[in-house]
């Protein structure tokens, strides 16, 4: 089996151009060998480069057209917002042109028009953490990106994406932004979605399960919680930073995924509990089922504890609630 030449230092470790490669030095039948591969017409990697959505994107911007950004979908997995599982995925890089342009076509990427006035471009600086490598995208801003899912899921995930942009010390855009995003496509696809999202966006949302747990508990006639309280004993130091808290009822409920399997996280949280328990805390925890199985019995005892500390729902009885999608 035949070694093969090994490429320029320039060229190792990185997407490069097939032009770039041949003004290198580098000779069409080096560029067909085996061990490279095509991310898009006239774009080649070493098979050792990374493949995963950012190292794909920086490769597919050695061809992008001057003016052209990163949107959709694409660019919501480059800024880390909680897409849910019904949302179908492929390799394909969401890319849109002004309208007066004809939007990019081909292998590996799908091209959209975008008007002038709704363009909103912002450059995603990115760290590749395994290899340290630090690279700028064009990527579309986090408040267009909303208004670009809202044709493509429920409201319910529209908001657990909208609180994602919201959260943070840093969030990624402010409420003025998104309700200027939204006004802007009030007669696209989507918009009735925006509409309904719009005044059930909330600060402080740590996660989609956080957000969807919200939604159900206020859908079913139940006070709303505030997000990610730090509560206190009895002597009024700190405990923990729970994440729905009733403080006036002195009532909490944390959601438990599958990161507090592991030994460590699951001592602590026996001991944060009973801390809760000492220090007259009603705790609830709510699962995965509660949400996407069945959230009716975690509703009923959450209503329970809410009432045994002395909420009233005035008469009105609670309202079934259908499961999350996944």
């Amino acid at each position: 089996m035949s070694k093969h030449i090994p490429l320029p230092e320039s060229f190792q470790g990185v997407p490069f151009s097939r032009r770039a490669a041949l003004h290198g030095g580098i000779t069409d039948k080096r560029l067909r060998a085996r061990d490279l591969r095509a991310e898009f017409h006239g774009i080649r990697a070493h098979e050792d480069v990374a493949t995963d959505v950012t190292w794909r994107c920086f490769a597919y911007t050695k061809r992008i057209r001057p003016g052209n950004m990163i949107s959709h979908l694409t660019a919501a997995r480059l800024y880390g917002l909680p897409l849910p599982l019904y949302v179908r995925f492929d390799d394909a890089i969401h890319v849109c042109s002004p309208a007066e342009v004809t939007p990019p076509y081909g292998a590996g990427v799908r091209g959209h028009r975008l008007a002038n006035e709704k363009w909103r471009l912002r450059d995603l600086v990115i760290r590749d953490g395994p290899t340290g490598e630090m690279f700028v995208l064009p990527v579309a801003s986090p408040e267009l990106v909303w208004a670009q899912l809202a044709s493509i899921l429920d409201t319910a995930d529209l908001v657990a994406v909208g609180d994602a942009i919201l959260a943070g010390g840093l969030p990624l855009a402010t409420i003025s932004e998104l309700t200027s995003i939204a006004a802007l496509f009030s007669r696209n696809r989507g918009a009735s979605q925006m509409t309904a999202a719009m005044p059930r966006l909330r600060v402080g949302a740590r996660s989609r399960t956080e957000t969807l747990t919200r939604l159900m508990i206020v859908d079913a006639g139940l006070p709303e919680p505030e997000l990610n309280m730090v509560v206190h004993d009895l002597q009024g130091d700190e405990i923990a930073m729970a994440d729905l808290v009733w403080s006036r009822y002195r009532t909490l409920s944390e959601y438990e995924g599958d990161g507090h399997r592991s030994p460590g996280k699951f001592r602590s949280d026996i001991t944060r509990f009973e801390r809760y328990a000492d220090n007259d805390w009603s705790a609830l925890r709510v699962h995965a089922d509660d949400l996407f199985v069945n959230p009716n019995p975690y509703l009923a005892r959450l209503e329970r504890r809410l009432r045994s500390r002395g909420w009233t729902s005035g008469g009105v009885e609670r309202r079934q609630i259908a499961p999350a999608r996944r």
